[in-house]
């Protein structure tokens, strides 16, 4: 690891950061603390490289990262695959959690397993940008069903809230016949009852009703 470190006004500043550890590369990195004198200073991280998903999740276990973010990491059971890009971030004391402020990565072969899930998500290629809207666009399967899709969606913290989906699907439900299927999976009902319309381009539209339930 490289860097160059100053100390001015109180802003603490780590800048041109380059490295690699395990299987990822840091090729850019830059971490800003504002108010580094005050009891509740203001940390703005930056970052781009190419990073190995067990990589960054074995930091993101640490006891002292927030709560929150600890119990979300701990949930899953395992990720695989690599991510290409740059993204930052803002953490202050008053935050439950840190925020992205700003992403463009590239996903490649990830695979996601949850605790309580039956199957792992395979996400064979997926592009997810951040700025006032977020944005995703990718391919993959979860379990025997493979899937293309893209969204909209705002980030707060932790929640993401859905604005639209579209999605063109390939299910398979011979697997529910083997598993319990009131276990939480990646695309909860209940979360698809917050959008006022979820496209499938294969099978027409899937309009929500006034009672809430989807035809």
């Amino acid at each position: 690891m490289s860097a160059k470190v100053t100390l001015k006004d109180g802003v603490f500043l780590v800048s041109a950061l380059k490295g690699a550890s395990g299987k990822s590369e840091i090729q850019e990195g830059l971490l800003k603390v504002r108010d580094i004198f005050r009891p509740s200073p203001v940390f703005e991280p930056r970052v781009r490289g190419f990073f190995d998903l067990e990589d960054v999740l074995h930091p993101l276990r640490a006891d002292f990262l927030p709560a929150r973010l600890k119990e979300t990491v701990d949930n899953l059971e395992s990720a695989s695959g690599t991510v290409e890009g740059q993204a930052a971030f803002k953490y202050e004391a008053s935050m439950e959690t840190p925020e992205i402020t700003e992403a463009d990565l590239l996903v490649r072969d990830g695979t996601f397993k949850q605790k309580q899930w039956p199957f792992s998500l395979v996400l064979k290629e997926g592009r997810l940008k951040i700025g006032e809207e977020g944005r995703f666009q990718g391919s993959g399967s979860w379990g025997a069903s493979s899937f293309e899709g893209e969204g909209a969606f705002f980030v707060k913290g932790l929640s993401i809230d859905p604005q639209w989906m579209e999605v063109v699907a390939r299910l398979d439900f011979r697997p529910a016949l083997v598993f319990d299927v009131s276990r939480p999976a990646p695309c909860a009902v209940q979360r698809l009852s917050s959008l006022p319309e979820f496209n499938n381009k294969k099978c027409g539209s899937v309009v929500r009703q006034g009672d809430g339930r989807y035809r």
